[in-house]
């Protein structure tokens, strides 16, 4: 099978799911810090959307409080609300939300949501341009998607035609310069990565409808369309 079916065949396989559910974590490694996240998405048709992550074991230098810092959007008949959680407390804003959710986790959000929602109109990752390499961790059970031009990886099962790893290498040689000039008591060779595993993914299973619950926030939920907008802006291929 060449890179082309591959993607063609994992894009049709998320298109006919009626429900999927994923969990599992996702590790940032940025200038020698170490942060680790979970992430969770529940998805079912027409158009019932929970996404969420939470981080659990932030760098121990950083300034702020970590351990508090989240996202979680939910999108059901047509509305949207998000909960952003942050050192000082929580706020429940759409906006606020999805405009935190870049700096986390932008690219979970972008693999595999945009399969369950085009209708969304985020370019998902699998759009770009591929090649297929051998899997170098002996089990020959995925098919190992490279991307040279953005630095990313995508492992797909064989079987199921399921994501179930994602990897990006941030090669920014001159911003790794430029903080190792303004701050050389914390001097890096690391240019960074991300790295994430599909813990448990689970396709067609019944989904409870609490899952998509808007009782928890306090704001009201916003138009599909508007948090749309932001998914463009925010969620766009640079």
């Amino acid at each position: 099978m060449d890179v082309e079916e591959v993607t063609a065949r994992t894009k049709k396989r998320y298109s006919l799911l009626e429900t999927y559910e994923d969990e599992g974590v996702f590790e940032q490694r940025s200038y020698g810090r170490i942060y680790k996240h979970t992430f969770r998405t529940s998805f079912s048709r027409p158009g019932n959307l929970l996404f969420q992550t939470q981080c659990v074991k932030p760098d121990e230098t950083h300034f702020a409080p970590l351990e508090k810092f989240g996202v979680r959007l939910v999108m059901k008949a047509g509305k949207a609300v998000s909960r952003f959680s942050h050192a000082v407390g929580e706020t429940d804003h759409s906006d606020v939300a999805i405009w935190s959710a870049v700096s986390s986790s932008r690219d979970i959000f972008r693999l595999v949501v945009p399969l369950l929602l085009p209708d969304v109109a985020v370019s998902p990752l699998l759009n770009q341009k591929f090649r297929l390499i051998p899997d170098r961790s002996g089990a020959n059970d995925s098919y190992h998607l490279w991307c040279l031009e953005k630095r990313f990886h995508i492992w797909i099962d064989k079987d199921d035609m399921i994501i179930r790893r994602f990897k990006q290498e941030y090669a920014d040689s001159g911003l790794k310069d430029l903080w190792n000039e303004t701050f050389p008591q914390f001097h890096t060779q690391s240019q960074g990565d991300l790295s994430a595993v599909f813990d448990e993914v689970r396709c067609d299973q019944p989904i409870a409808e609490s899952v998509f619950s808007f009782d928890d926030y306090v704001s009201e939920p916003v138009a599909v369309e508007s948090a749309v907008a932001l998914f463009k802006k925010m969620f766009s291929t640079k």
